[in-house]
């Protein structure tokens, strides 16, 4: 292990992204205390991926780190024991180092760490940063203990360590039972019957499955550090466990199949801070008491992805470095969780399935997703009563599937999807009755359908000069402020479905759409009061060539 200086104060794992002024501050840090045992493994690597790669990673080109200094990374241990002893000499950015840490840290800078945790960080800088860096899988020495076994005491647990320490089949804790000598399952893990807390603190792998259901299990614990579990060949599934409290995964790195934490109604810790790869679905749904949520280190989940109706869910990390999802990513109806930052996913960049984020009623800003490039799905962002605002979505080009934003009513602006290119399916605006900015939602070139309906304080749609082509239908309807204004279709020719401008109360004329020639279905401009008769028939007369019905009528007349 690299040694590391005596008890400093780490400003240098600048968690934050706007205060990274050299030489700014001469404020005298507040003096840390080293206690408790924490390490990089066991706490300090998953607290820096969670609150300071936002900015600080070697992954994050100059434009893209919120000034943080180019080559002040927090990858690995050695970047921050290295930045810890050139703090100590006074050589790197003097006067921040006192930004994360003590009793009123500037980083990160929208606050959000609990102060427990923040405690837990203070003393493991203070401590000098230990830990061993490199995590290895441990060996599993021992004889081998050929087919299934039993266990339901602790008469069963002396029996089974006098034969070995590596069950070849499956493995039934049916009591409550510490087995600190088993360091490997062929088959399943099977926590059943009577059980209420079960430890098997030397088990490194499982060959299948660990599944669970005894009724009153309270706490499993497969967690201890450097020997705690790290695989798990099929699924993970904690389900249905109405007294289970505490789940503590603190080696766990792999799990072939599906990770399911589901129902668990007393859940309040999930410790799961190497957990970097899930082959299956992921989903951590209805669990009503659990309020912090971490995974600061997972990267791909191949199926889904879905944290959603955990009612008290009140801080969720960023989940910073997950890459792709194999198919749908869902964040929804999660009613305590408030703060979405720009780097809430962002690292993500393909999404398989649909990205749903929906129902989380005190969200107030939808952000993030800064490099997500593309989605073969949908993405929906609809009922999030409290949010006002949408931005992130940076680098989204490509969306084969829909685009909703609907029913957010307080949503005042949207400034998102700056780059993107095609949405294969329609792309609908509805029910936000405060929307009065659309931005990146106008910059498509191609449609397969536009749906504008229910936006009352939308003052215009300007945005759309590069769209030329509309694949499906094209609706305008029950939208507008006053002096409605949708001259932004200048360059469309061609709706391949049905044209509909209906009930725009402050729609004076149809100037916007000068070249269109071709509407595929029917053409419809009904009860526009400000729009008269005669117009809307001169615009219909227009367009050459009209594959349905015209129906002008119920305007000004």
């Amino acid at each position: 292990m690299r040694s590391a200086p005596p008890a400093l104060v780490l400003a240098l794992l600048v968690a934050g992204c706007d205060d990274h002024v050299v030489g700014h501050g001469d404020e005298k840090p507040d003096e840390l205390v080293c206690s408790g045992n924490d390490t990089w493994e066991t706490f300090g690597a998953g607290f820096i991926r969670t609150w300071c790669h936002s900015c600080h990673s070697s992954a994050l080109a100059d434009g893209y780190r919120y000034d943080a200094p180019v080559g002040v990374d927090f990858d690995t241990l050695l970047d921050v024991q290295t930045q810890l002893e050139h703090s100590a000499l006074g050589e790197t950015h003097p006067g921040i180092i006192d930004k994360a840490t003590g009793d009123d840290p500037s980083m990160p800078p929208a606050g959000g760490v609990l102060p427990e945790v923040q405690d837990r960080f203070d003393a493991w800088i203070a401590c000098g940063a230990p830990g061993e860096g490199t995590p290895t899988t441990p060996e599993c020495a021992g004889p081998e203990i050929s087919g299934d076994r039993t266990v339901d005491g602790d008469a069963a647990v002396t029996a089974l360590c006098a034969e070995g320490t590596s069950v070849s089949g499956t493995l039934t804790v049916s009591g409550s039972a510490t087995i600190d000598c088993v360091c490997s399952v062929g088959g399943d893990l099977v926590v059943t019957g009577a059980a209420v807390d079960v430890a098997l603190p030397a088990l490194s792998t499982v060959g299948q499955n660990v599944r669970a259901d005894a009724a009153g299990l309270a706490s499993l614990a497969l967690a201890e550090p450097k020997s705690g579990l790290h695989s798990v060949g099929g699924d993970l599934l904690l389900q249905d466990l109405p007294a289970l409290a505490t789940v503590l995964l603190g080696e766990l790195e792999d799990v072939g199949g599906d990770f399911l934490i589901t129902d668990d109604g007393a859940l309040t810790m999930l410790d799961t801070p190497r957990l970097t790869s899930v082959g299956g679905s992921m989903r951590i749904e209805r669990n009503d008491a659990i309020v912090n949520l971490d995974l600061p280190m997972l990267e791909h989940v191949g199926i889904d992805f879905a944290i959603g109706s955990n009612q008290a869910l009140e801080n969720m990390s960023d989940v910073y470095d997950l890459r792709d999802v194999g198919n749908d990513l869902i964040v929804a109806d999660n009613d305590s969780w408030e703060l979405m930052w720009l780097s809430t996913f962002g690292k993500l960049v393909t999404v398989g399935g649909d990205l749903i984020v929906a129902d989380n009623a005190i969200v107030v800003r939808v952000t993030g997703f800064t490099e997500l490039e593309s989605v073969s799905g949908s993405v929906r962002i609809y009922d999030n009563l409290a949010a006002t605002e949408i931005d992130g979505f940076d680098n989204l080009a490509t969306i084969d599937g829909d685009l909703e934003v609907r029913n957010n009513p307080l949503l005042a602006s949207e400034d998102a999807f700056n780059l993107i290119v095609s949405v294969g399916g329609t792309l609908s605006v509805v029910d936000n009755p405060t929307l009065t900015i659309i931005s990146g939602l106008s910059y498509p070139t191609t449609l397969g359908g536009l749906h504008f309906e229910g936006l009352t304080s939308l003052p215009d749609l300007k945005g759309f000069g590069d769209l030329t082509f509309v694949s499906g239908n094209l609706e305008i309807v029950s939208s507008g402020a006053p002096m409605f204004d949708i001259s932004g279709f200048s360059d469309l020719t061609s709706v391949g479905g049905t044209l509909v401008i209906d009930g725009n109360v402050g729609l004076a004329n149809l100037t916007g759409f000068g070249v269109l020639n071709n509407v595929g279905a029917d053409l419809e401009v009904t009860d526009n009061p400000l729009l008269s008769d005669a117009e809307a028939q001169s615009f219909a007369d227009g367009v050459s060539n009209v594959g349905g019905t015209v129906v002008i009528s119920g305007n000004a007349g």
